[in-house]
């Protein structure tokens, strides 16, 4: 196995409840300071209501940011009505970076910005869905409505970055995930700076009643993780950012906070429910992180725990650590969640601000906790520290720790970090394989549907035989339950992309020889769906007749939405759409959402690609749907290292020279087949892409109206893009059919 090559944090940054800086957050720890508390139900949009309300409790950020005025102007934007979940990434990315010492000094073009952020509707958009729903129109930018790969986009531009930029959800594991990608990227030589970030600004309704369903709330408001008669979490929102560079790399000009050593992922397949954690799947990715890394797991100091405060969560996680760090001595752990709640996609990043803070205070942090601990930590080496000890050193070694983060539908993460001590000869010091030579990565299955066509033959043929009409949507999106391992009642409820995605998966996958499932992962590209802000907004319409002393209002209010299971909310997931793939398929090495606006599918496409040539991966599904006005449409492509698909014996469509990032162009070659097809901007590169080498791969010389290449067998090489105003951005992927 390559090792993992050391990358060090330059800078970090935040923007949190209770704390707008690093510093302050450490003071929170230190402090044992709990900044959640009551919410208003006019912070919920609920209105001012004599109604009774569930009391909800909540991290929240509660002083805005002072003037943003020179973040707008680097970002290019005229107006500072921006939502939450692009005011407080850029704000946390521009601190972050103005303290890097590194702007202006590297190739734009070799700078990548990525960002954890949860998929899920943000204030403003909700407030944009109800002005449609109630009036028929809005006055609001269509900014409110682009926030899930836009705050990416938006970051990309303030910095000037031309590389990747994108945004991931891999749910509460997003911000280990967004760092692995960068860390990827890093280590491949394909870019020389990284700006990681992570925002939570998700309608804090939706993640309340969300929640809720879920069963996951506490009823009583409070984050207790590691106590018994702990009863939930409590949601916090927020961002972080941090600046990363090949340790390689550091100068005497950069400030290093800590050096990432290793990165573990997994993902739990079909071991257990989407909702239920798995112990084996939690202690995989951490041993995935130690074999990387080089290091045993007894030289961890402090173990920073996901601990949300669910009885069954906490005690399934203390068992997964004490497998893998033993129970013959004494681990310091910890949970960043009994402060300021759970940070839901920022929580890994700022557990990662919480420890560089405590290696340079040379403390290890200290956990509120109120009452007895859980019995499960009796039987281990465990010890959650009630107050802030002196953090010594061990013999030569720099000062470790360690963090976990576990999201729902089985996204498993461990990261582990290192004091950056160059007093003790640490600089540089360590051994890394030199990258393995790029293998070329070649289409080995493909599975689409377009409107009402259903697979490869049925949507070639409707492109032979064009019609006049414009092609009509999806009649009927469905999944076999029996494949697909869910309940039928459970399919009725999931968003149409979701159950998209996994039949044409499926179809991909069919005569494909699977390797190892450790060795498989899903990338499913996507937006943000305007389906989730139905529920907010049926509450909201509650409140408002409740308080008006309505009673009889339950039909009106299913007019909007049916009310909220535990299966809607695991349907509107994003990263559901990928996880529904790992556990049908029982792929067990990752899965999870990446949103670029108009450049999704072939975003989810660049990091598979990176995945599968850093020898992480052996095969990877790459997938995406919208269903959208003009179209809809759902692909999926499986993609292979050539060499393993030729030794497997796979039919190959066609190899893949090049993904390259065209910040600041847009796209010239996007929508082949609109024609025929419509659009559906978030995937049309993608669908682009496996319908053209379908084409090749049948020998079908064609020339549809508005291609803008030949699709022979024996043409040159095919090139495919996506991107578009909104976003400033595109994606250019060379092929070369079969």
């Amino acid at each position: 196995m390559t090792l993992f090559e050391p990358i060090a944090i330059v800078s970090e940054a935040c923007v949190l409840p209770g704390a707008a800086s690093p510093a302050a957050l450490w003071s929170v720890v230190n402090q044992q300071k709990i900044v959640t508390r009551a919410v208003d139900p006019e912070e919920l949009g609920l209105g001012p209501s004599s109604a009774p309300l569930r009391r909800f409790v909540s991290g929240r950020v509660d002083q805005a940011p002072v003037d943003h005025e020179g973040l707008l102007a680097f970002a290019g934007l005229s107006s500072s009505a921006l939502d939450p979940v692009h005011r407080w990434s850029l704000l946390a990315a521009w601190e972050a970076w103005s303290a890097a010492n590194g702007r202006d000094k590297t190739d734009p073009a070799r700078r990548g910005v990525f960002l954890a952020n949860l998929c899920y509707p943000s204030r403003s958009k909700v407030d944009y869905a109800e002005d449609v729903w109630r009036n028929g129109f809005t006055d609001r930018p269509l900014t409110d409505t682009l926030n899930s790969g836009m705050p990416a986009r938006m970051i990309a531009r303030m910095i000037g970055a031309g590389g990747p930029a994108l945004a991931l959800d891999a749910a509460c594991a997003s911000s280990l995930y967004a760092l692995e990608i960068a860390c990827r990227k890093l280590a491949a030589r394909q870019i020389d700076i990284a700006l990681v970030g992570a925002v939570n600004a998700a309608d804090n309704l939706i993640l309340h009643i969300g929640f809720e369903a879920l069963k996951a709330l506490s009823p009583t408001g409070r984050s207790r993780p590691f106590m018994q008669g702990a009863d939930g979490l409590v949601p916090s929102e927020g961002a972080a950012a941090v600046v990363l560079k090949r340790l390689s790399d550091v100068t005497a000009a950069d400030r290093v906070r800590g050096v990432i050593r290793g990165i573990g992922l997994s993902n739990d397949g079909r071991r257990k429910g989407f909702l239920a954690p798995d112990k084996e799947g939690q202690r995989e990715a951490m041993l995935r992180a130690y074999a990387m890394a080089g290091l045993a797991p007894d030289s961890i100091d402090f173990l920073e725990c996901h601990a949300t405060g669910t009885p069954v969560g906490d005690s399934v996680e203390v068992q997964s650590a004490a497998s893998v760090f033993g129970t013959d001595r004494t681990l310091p752990i910890g949970s960043l969640k009994a402060n300021a709640g759970h940070l839901i996609t920022v929580a890994g990043l700022a557990s990662l601000l919480k420890l560089t803070s405590a290696m340079e205070n040379e403390m290890l942090p200290p956990t509120p906790m109120d009452g007895a601990l859980i019995k499960s930590i009796a039987e281990t080496g465990l010890a959650p520290l009630s107050r802030s000890t002196h953090w010594a050193s061990r013999g030569p070694a720099p000062k470790r720790a360690a963090i976990s983060n576990f999201g729902f539908g089985g996204n498993n993460s461990h990261l582990i970090l290192e004091a950056f001590e160059p007093e003790r000869g640490y600089v540089n010091g360590h051994s890394v394989d030199s990258p393995a030579p790029l293998d070329g990565i070649v289409v080995v299955g493909a599975g689409m549907m377009a409107g009402p066509d259903r697979g490869e033959r049925a949507v070639l043929r409707r492109l032979m035989n064009t019609p006049a009409a414009p092609i009509r949507n999806a009649e009927r999106v469905g999944a076999d339950p029996v494949k697909a391992r869910i309940p039928p009642a459970d399919l009725l409820r999931a968003e149409a992309h979701q159950l998209a995605m996994l039949d044409v998966s499926q179809m991909a996958l069919e005569g494909v020889k699977q390797p190892e499932s450790e060795r498989c992962g899903v990338f499913a590209g996507l937006r943000c769906s305007d389906e989730s802000a139905r529920w907010p907004i049926r509450e909201r319409v509650k409140a408002e007749r409740m308080a008006a002393g309505c009673n009889d209002i339950e039909a009106e209010l299913n007019a909007i939405a049916p009310p909220l299971v535990a299966a809607d909310v695991l349907g509107a997931m994003a990263n559901m759409a990928a996880n529904r793939i790992t556990s049908s398929e029982d792929f067990r090495g990752q899965g999870y959402a990446i949103s670029a606006e108009e450049s999704s599918g072939l975003a989810a496409l660049d990091v598979a690609v990176a995945a599968l040539s850093a020898g992480t991966l052996d095969l990877a599904v790459v997938t995406g749907a919208e269903f959208a006005a003009g179209a809809d449409q759902a692909v999926a492509l499986v993609l292979k290292r050539a060499s393993d698909a030729a030794r497997d014996g796979d039919r190959v469509l066609g190899s893949l020279s090049a993904v390259d990032w065209l910040n600041g162009a847009r796209a010239l070659e996007t929508g082949l087949f609109r024609e025929t097809f419509g659009e559906a901007p978030a995937v049309s590169g993608l669908f682009d892409l496996a319908l053209s080498l379908s084409l090749s791969a049948r020998s079908h010389r064609m020339r549809p109206a508005g291609a803008a290449v030949a699709l022979a067998k024996d043409a040159g090489p095919l090139i495919v893009s996506a991107g578009g105003s909104n976003t400033a951005q595109s994606i250019r992927v060379t092929a070369r059919p079969a």
